[in-house]
């Protein structure tokens, strides 16, 4: 039986699902070893393997006042991160694992793991860091902080290359992403779409009761819960002006200013944060219709999550939204503005019911047909396998 180490370095959200799911189907394939830094999220389900927890101090949040000694404190954790990698490369040796298998970490993306460990390597780059690859896109949100940092970003840009390139397999996770790691990182990556539990995500017994719209990410600008709340705005009457935003995590002072739009916008918004998966699933089934905004986002869960459950997606034309989400067929794709998605809005309340029922049947059978978790499973043991040979 193939063994392989995983490591696991994953915040709260989509990405460490994923990684949960890949374990939980392929545990009675391969043996697993799991290591990962205190401050991870934690795999769901659980599969019974083996983990390994790792101290890591240095990985605290700072607080208000040790953000001003952030340079330092950013350059600590990146060697402190450096010597972690370096224990668990000597563990997963003394464990003579086979394959090594990482997906993006919340310190450096591509972990220095992946070329301190003497055996084949895995790396599914869910997202580029793209604070240090992209123009105008700030790590900190404050120029004098960027400046003061510029080192610490330039060793983790060297450290992230040096990480991506010396990984035998790199995996994309959408044919959005797949060109723009292959341009930053020089080679060529294979694609994995992630799937996910059908049998969770189901319609039940949905009959869409609620007069609420979802928004679900990280309360953070990129998710673009700002101008959901700007477009129902301008949706006549107030029998759909409700909003409810789920997130797992946030970014400064985002929410506070979500809900001051909201109050301006006469929109009702509720804010909910770390919910089980069972109230997720029973807010997807009785939303009007799901509403994604997310700038870019590379591949994008929640629309697939969405149809699953049988209800209607609205999502912009950007990102990995494009290939999930079938205009007029699985769902509807619309320009990333206020107007844009107004316009969704207004069309998905003025539709037949026989229509939309027909796009959610057709969502529903989209994602079990192409986007199932065992599918993606399945693929993920294939390279791994293949990295092996």
């Amino acid at each position: 039986m193939l063994k392989v180490g995983f490591f696991n370095n994953l915040p709260t959200g989509g990405a460490v699902r994923i990684a949960g799911q890949h374990i939980f189907n392929l545990r009675n394939r391969f043996k697993w070893s799991i290591h990962f830094p205190e401050g991870s999220a934690a795999l769901k389900p659980d599969a019974g393997v083996p983990l390994t927890v790792h101290p890591f101090p240095e990985g605290r949040s700072l607080s208000p006042q040790g953000k001003i000694l952030a340079p330092f404190l950013m350059w600590k954790k990146l060697s402190a991160f450096t010597d972690l990698c370096s224990s668990v490369a000597r563990e997963l040796s003394r464990e003579e694992v086979d394959v090594v298998f990482s997906c993006s970490s919340m310190v450096v993306s591509a972990p220095p793991l992946l070329f301190q460990v003497s055996s084949p390597t895995v790396y599914m780059c869910h997202e580029f860091p793209r604070s240090l690859y992209e123009k105008n896109v700030s790590k900190t949100r404050s120029r004098l902080t960027d400046l003061l940092i510029l080192p610490v970003l330039r060793r983790e840009k060297r450290m992230d290359l040096k990480a991506a390139r010396s990984a035998d397999i790199l995996i994309a996770n959408s044919s959005f992403m797949s060109p723009r790691i292959a341009s930053i990182y020089g080679r060529e990556p294979v694609t994995v779409r992630p799937g996910i539990n059908t049998n969770l995500f189901s319609p039940g017994d949905r009959v869409r009761e609620g007069s609420y719209f979802l928004s679900v990410g990280a309360l953070s600008p990129f998710k673009g819960h700002h101008l959901i709340i700007e477009a129902l705005r301008k949706i006549p009457g107030n029998d759909h002006r409700e909003l409810i935003v789920v997130a797992d995590r946030r970014t400064g002072r985002y929410a506070e200013k979500l809900m001051a739009s909201a109050r301006r916008s006469r929109v009702n918004l509720r804010i909910l944060q770390g919910i089980p998966d069972g109230e997720l699933i029973e807010l997807y089934r009785n939303a009007t219709a799901v509403i994604c905004a997310a700038q870019n986002e590379p591949y994008g869960l929640v629309p697939i999550e969405a149809m699953a459950c049988g209800c209607p997606v609205i999502a912009v034309n950007q990102g990995g939204f494009i290939e999930n989400v079938d205009d007029g067929v699985t769902g509807f794709l619309v320009p990333r503005s206020v107007s844009g998605i107004a316009e969704g809005i207004s069309s998905i309340l003025s539709m037949s019911p026989s229509r939309l029922d027909r796009i959610t049947a057709e969502g529903r059978e989209f994602v079990v047909r192409e986007r199932s978790m065992w599918t993606e499973a399945e693929s993920i043991a294939s390279l791994l396998e293949q990295c092996r040979t």
